[in-house]
């Protein structure tokens, strides 16, 4: 089972927890087109779009993986559908897109999604690199997650 763990640090390098507060559970990521989709590209010899760098944020309190629209469509993926949700706002109808995950500088498996829910993440950002994506509990309900606040670290087991 893969396994990582992610420790938050001050500028003296020692442990500390309002690091954590201040960045959240992150992991740094890729967002790239479905492995469907680029064995079609290839096959067809067109041009495979590169994937997008940027943070992917743990968020128990989404129900379905999201991910940055603008990101998506950057890749030219087509929408799979529409879903409901009900944010802090109320209800609105976001699109769904299939996508890959690919977690850089972890042993993280990378994922296929087969349905991720397009938001907009314009105005997120950890360390001046963008949020393109909101890991829920679709992918949390196969993994062991830890948050420990105190120890200022996370822990991740796919």
């Amino acid at each position: 089972m893969p396994h990582h763990n992610q420790y938050f640090n001050d500028q003296s390098g020692k442990l500390n927890p309002n690091v954590l507060i201040g960045a959240g559970p992150v992991l740094e990521a890729e967002i790239d087109i479905p492995s469907a989709l680029s064995d079609y590209l290839k096959q067809e010899k067109k041009r495979i779009p590169k994937p997008i760098k940027g943070w992917v944020l743990i968020d128990t309190g989404a129900t379905r993986t999201a991910i940055d629209e603008r990101t998506i469509k950057k890749l030219k993926v087509p929408s799979v559908g529409t879903t409901s949700v009900t944010t802090a706002r109320g209800k609105k109808t976001c699109n769904l897109y299939p996508c890959k995950l690919r977690f850089t500088s972890t042993a993280i498996p990378s994922m296929d999604l087969t349905r991720a829910t397009g938001v907009n993440l314009a105005r997120q950002s950890v360390v001046n690199r963008p949020i393109i994506a909101l890991l829920g509990r679709d992918v949390l309900s196969k993994v062991v997650f830890v948050y420990n606040g105190p120890g200022s670290h996370f822990s991740i087991s796919f």
